[in-house]
């Protein structure tokens, strides 16, 4: 199950992945009231600039001038996305002016007589240099200072479609301000962890003389589990968080046989806590993460703890409910936590003159964690 899991979550990341760079290459731009447009009418080689009013399933209406516009004579419609600065463009011209001036005063200064300090060549070119460098910078000064229209081409039969009237274009600011209010969240989880590291003890039991077939059912399985998480939004799509998860791996009971009826068991409880810090991404009621963890893991009898840390990571899926920008939500999570093998042991259990020892033994501390859990948005 677990590795099963671990792929499901592999698969899912990779696809958000994949629509977040789809989404960030290829923006649908909408058009809205007080859009800036231009457009071209009939057969007319000139644009009309302005900015929309309304648009309805015939005509455009530009604010400024209560012009209308049928759609059916419009035939170019372009859609302003940004002003853009004309810095390089500046730069160029700059240079191209400075290369001209510094050209003519080379020639000139070049043929004269030699200055005190430079020769008239070594004059000239320093004079060209300096001409050339003044007018890139003043170019790239001037060009910083200039804003033009971005333009961007929609076919006239997506006029209509891309419109976003006035009332609905404030409901989608009104959430966009909530997703930038509640960028933070918190939240607490109460589930269940799947391992095997009940049973690669048994296992290692067995093979050192313990008497776990006649005594069946010596592994108990995990109790409940918890996550606290603290996340934070970056943007929509992106996200970072930290949480912390206290581990119940369950127990296995070691059985010693001290007569024909009678025995004793003595419990290896296996625990771990984890602190671990993820990098999620988020698309509607979907969110899958994968980050480093810091491992405590624990595994301990009456008289023994061993007591480990380990560098490991996890990889987690959630479906969030009711709406990813409500304050208050409902999450089902499912995690695979990569611990990796720990070293436990020895344990030595004493009955009467009778002792037993379980040797250093590695376990494969890897689990899923199912969970569900309630937070709230700040």
């Amino acid at each position: 199950m677990s590795h099963k899991v671990y792929q499901f979550i592999v698969i899912q990341v990779a696809i958000l992945a994949t629509n977040l760079f789809a989404q960030v290459g290829s923006p649908e731009p909408s058009i809205t009231s007080g859009s800036r447009v231009r457009i071209k009418v009939d057969s007319s080689d000139s644009w009309i600039i302005g900015n929309i009013q309304d648009i309805r399933s015939d005509s455009i209406y530009f604010s400024s001038d209560q012009k209308k516009f049928p759609i059916k004579s419009i035939s170019k419609f372009e859609l302003s996305v940004g002003k853009k600065l004309r810095t390089m463009q500046g730069g160029k011209i700059g240079l191209l002016i400075g290369a001209i001036g510094g050209a003519i005063a080379y020639m000139v200064i070049s043929s004269g007589d030699d200055a005190h300090f430079w020769t008239a060549e070594e004059a000239a070119t320093i004079v060209a240099i300096t001409s050339v460098t003044l007018g890139g910078l003043s170019g790239l000064a001037v060009g910083s200072f200039i804003k033009t229209d971005q333009w961007q081409a929609i076919a006239v039969q997506d006029i209509v479609p891309r419109f976003i009237p006035k009332d609905e274009l404030t409901t989608l600011r009104s959430i966009h301000r909530q997703k930038k209010k509640r960028r933070w969240s918190a939240s607490a989880f109460l589930g269940i962890t799947n391992s095997n590291v009940g049973s690669d003890i048994e296992s290692a039991l067995k093979d050192n003389a313990f008497e776990v077939n006649r005594f069946g059912g010596i592994t108990k399985e995990a109790s409940s589990s918890t996550i606290f998480a603290l996340n934070y939004r970056l943007n929509q799509l992106l996200g970072v968080g930290l949480m912390y998860s206290q581990i119940d791996l369950g127990e296995t009971v070691a059985w010693q046989a001290l007569g024909q009826f009678s025995g004793l068991g003595s419990p290896i409880k296996s625990s771990a806590k984890m602190t671990a810090f993820l990098f999620s991404v988020n698309q509607s009621f979907f969110n899958a993460g994968i980050g480093p963890a810091i491992y405590l893991t624990n595994s301990e009898t009456v008289e023994r703890e061993n007591k480990t840390t380990k560098l490991g990571a996890v990889a987690q899926v959630g479906l969030q409910m009711p709406h990813p920008y409500w304050p208050v939500f409902i999450e089902f999570k499912i995690q695979y936590r990569m611990v990796g093998s720990v070293e436990i042991g020895p344990f030595e259990f004493e009955a009467g003159n009778q002792v037993l020892t379980f040797p250093k033994t590695k376990v494969g501390f890897n689990h899923t964690f199912i969970a569900v859990g309630i937070g709230f948005k700040f």
